[in-house]
């Protein structure tokens, strides 16, 4: 009987880099939340936690575009699936919900922006200096989307009416 070589599975995907997984299932495990199994090219399966992606409606039969994060020390695959409207390295205008002071500024302008995402989630921006000028009237935000995280846009004000 010819046994087989261990292949080493974290060695087939690379941190970085972004991957078609088709959605073969949803299942619950003994953590009581709901995960997506994905199937990647190379037949193997992985789980990502359905809570952080309920706004992008996802079905057993769809092929999702992922980006892997990362492979943790116990090989674990961690993918953040393509956000439905927001891509990285986009700018879009938000709708502002409030501004919040930067708890540890000694009143030298800096906070952070609420603004609410196409799905009505309310987000909060990297922390900027607050033009004292800036228009009070406007409804919008311009904002930069460094990244995205769970299902969350990590965003940087860029808007000129806004930014010292």
């Amino acid at each position: 009987m010819k046994k087989d070589k261990f292949i080493d599975k974290t060695l087939l995907l690379e941190a970085g880099v972004e991957y078609d997984l088709e959605i073969t299932k949803i299942i619950i495990i003994p953590d009581d939340q709901d995960y997506y199994v994905g199937k990647d090219e190379n037949g193997l399966h992985h789980l990502i936690p359905a809570r952080f992606y309920s706004s992008y409606d996802l079905k057993t039969g769809d092929t999702i575009r992922c980006r892997l994060d990362k492979i943790n020390c116990q090989g674990r695959f961690y993918f953040e699936p393509e956000h439905p409207v927001y891509k990285k390295g986009i700018y879009y205008h938000f709708e502002i919900v409030g501004f919040l002071p930067d708890e540890n500024d000694q009143n030298n302008g800096y906070c952070t922006a609420l603004v609410k995402d196409v799905f009505g989630k309310n987000l909060k921006t990297e922390k900027f200096n607050m033009n004292p000028d800036a228009p009070k009237n406007l409804s919008t935000l311009i904002c930069y989307v460094d990244e995205i995280k769970k299902a969350k846009p990590v965003l940087r004000v860029t808007d000129p009416h806004f930014v010292v």
